[in-house]
C-alpha cells in the first residue's frame, strides 16, 4: 500500500496541530509555512478531515484550527481512512471474489489496519522528540536525515506530485 501525498500531508497537518495544541487556534498559513506545504493544498485536506470531528475551526481575526481530540486517541489508521479511504493493497476491482489471491490481500489489509490503529499522533510526537533529544533525527528512504519525514511540497499552490508522478 502506498500512502498518497494527501495522506502524508494530512498526518503532518494533524501532528503540527498536536504539537501546538496549547497555542490556541493556529492559522493555516502558519502550518503551511512550518510544514512546507501549500496553503491551498492544506485547505483541500482540511475539507476531507472536516467530517472526522478531529478539528475545531475558529473563523475571523485570530482564527485558525485546533485538534479537538487528545493526540493519544487519534490513530494513523483514522487519519488515513479519511484521506485514503482504506488500506486495500490491491484494488478490489483487480480480483474477483473467487480469485485465489483474494484471501492473501484481505489478510494483508487486516494486518496493515491493525498496525496503523496502534500508532497514535502522540506516539509519533514522543518518538520524534526522543530522537531529537538524542541528536538522532529520523532517516528518510534515501538514508539522509529528514526532520519532517516527508520532503516539502513544491513551491507555489500546485498540488504536489503523487508517487506515480501524477498530480493529486
Amino acid at each position: 500500500m502506498l500512502v498518497s501525498t494527501k495522506g502524508r500531508y494530512a498526518l503532518r497537518f494533524l501532528l503540527d496541530l498536536a504539537q501546538h495544541k496549547d497555542d490556541g487556534p493556529i492559522p493555516l498559513k502558519d502550518i503551511a509555512e512550518r510544514q512546507g506545504i501549500s496553503k491551498k493544498y492544506l485547505e483541500r485536506i482540511v475539507t476531507q478531515l472536516g467530517p472526522s470531528g478531529m478539528l475545531k475551526i475558529t473563523r475571523g481575526y485570530q482564527g485558525g484550527y485546533q485538534l479537538v481530540r487528545d493526540p493519544s486517541l487519534v490513530s494513523v489508521a483514522e487519519v488515513l481512512t479519511y484521506t485514503e479511504g482504506g488500506f486495500m493493497p490491491v484494488p478490489v476491482e483487480e480480483y474477483e471474489a473467487n480469485d485465489i489471491t483474494a484471501y492473501a490481500w484481505q489478510k494483508l489489509e487486516g494486518a496493515i489496519t491493525r498496525c496503523l490503529e496502534n500508532i497514535t499522533l502522540q506516539e509519533i510526537i514522543d518518538h520524534y522528540e526522543e530522537q531529537m533529544a538524542q541528536g538522532q533525527p529520523e532517516e528518510g528512504a534515501d538514508g539522509a536525515a529528514d526532520h519532517e519525514g516527508v520532503a516539502p511540497a513544491p513551491a507555489g499552490d500546485a498540488a504536489p506530485a503523487t508517487t506515480d508522478g501524477a498530480r493529486a
